[in-house]
């Protein structure tokens, strides 16, 4: 699940460009040798009636860093230390993402569950509201409780879909928090 969120994947992404840097701060610090080729023309000498002569120059530059008082060692220790917070801010966002997770997880058990009681209270106002029906068209009850029955019946209607909307919202969360 992590290597879908895109905010995990950039602390990722992040580290191993510090490595990255780190690498190249601390390659100041090494040896180096370069080649280098040049060409121009000889005018220093003047020569009666010739022609300028024409002059390559090839050479090689080595450069060995001897006395730098500790700098490779500080600048690795500094670049090392942004690395350590870098992975220490990835731990909190991965702690983040995994408590986003346990709480849509709670909560679509809970809408499941809401849902489910939903429809048990819809099936009693149902039963209700036909017992009550039954008894008005014996004469055994009045208006006032048929009409008491179906309000029930309207809320219990009422409640299932909030219940199915609520789930959808918390298989809708659940899902931005997978990524998915």
């Amino acid at each position: 699940m992590l290597s879908r969120r895109s905010d995990y994947v950039s602390t990722a992404v992040n580290i191993a460009r510090s490595e990255a840097q780190r690498r190249a701060a601390l390659s100041r610090y090494n040896p180096q040798v370069s080649m280098f080729l040049a060409t121009g023309w000889d005018t220093g000498i003047a020569y009666m009636g010739q022609d300028v002569p024409h002059t390559p120059v090839a050479g090689v530059n080595v450069s060995i860093p001897i006395f730098r008082w500790g700098a490779r060692f500080k600048t690795s220790r500094q670049q090392k230390a942004y690395i350590g917070i870098q992975k220490l801010q990835q731990s909190y966002l991965t702690d983040n993402i995994q408590e986003e997770l346990s709480a849509a997880l709670t909560k679509l058990t809970e809408t499941a569950e809401q849902v489910k009681t939903a429809r048990e209270n819809l099936t009693l106002a149902q039963e209700n509201l036909d017992l009550v029906t039954f008894s008005y068209n014996e004469g055994r009850s009045n208006m006032v409780d048929v009409l008491s029955a179906q309000l029930s019946w309207t809320q219990a209607q009422t409640n299932l879909i909030n219940a199915h909307l609520a789930a959808k919202m918390a298989l809708a969360e659940y899902r931005k928090v997978i990524s998915e």
